[in-house]
């Protein structure tokens, strides 16, 4: 099961610590990692996590207590990246670690690197729209409100679409 810290590094450790510190609005950096990765596949923005001394860290019983949504948000992820499969093949590459207990697995399936990278995309994307030029959290909230407003005036086409933006706000 996903039973490691999972770190995040450099620029995206700041602006977690900012938004769970200074915006009032996550309490926790896995708040932040699971909206991030809502956010970055809502708009397809990815980002890579090199390592540094600055890091952000949420620690493994945290991602063990939503290891379900974490699981279904990396496969929502791996079915966005490839949709050009079999679908058969696709949602045996997407599903098949639901039911393993076999951390190796888990830890190695690329789906979760691939979810990680969504979310650093998107806590880029939320960092943007939440702090902007705000310098209070009065201002920071109004951002978060106009942002959740633009995501739901957004129309939305597909499922994949519907099911990502039901992540977000489930």
């Amino acid at each position: 099961m996903l039973t490691k810290n999972v770190l995040f590094y450099n620029d995206t450790a700041n602006k977690m610590n900012f938004l769970k510190d200074k915006t009032n609005l996550f309490n926790r950096f896995l708040d932040i990692y699971i909206a991030g990765g809502v956010v970055g596949m809502l708009f397809n923005k990815k980002g890579k996590n090199s390592v540094s001394k600055n890091k952000a860290t949420i620690m493994a019983d945290q991602i063990s207590t939503e290891s379900m949504r974490i699981k279904y948000l990396s496969s929502l992820a791996f079915i966005i990246d490839n949709n050009d499969l079999n679908e058969e093949i696709l949602l045996k590459e997407a599903f098949s670690d639901w039911f393993s207990e076999n951390y190796e697995e888990d830890l190695n399936n690329n789906k979760y690197k691939l979810f990680r990278s969504y979310a650093i995309g998107g806590i880029d994307v939320l960092y943007e729209e939440i702090v902007g030029e705000a310098t209070d959290e009065e201002s920071y909230l109004y951002n978060f409100y106009n942002f959740i407003k633009k995501i739901e005036n957004e129309k939305i086409d597909d499922e994949m679409d519907r099911a990502i933006l039901g992540g977000l706000m489930g």
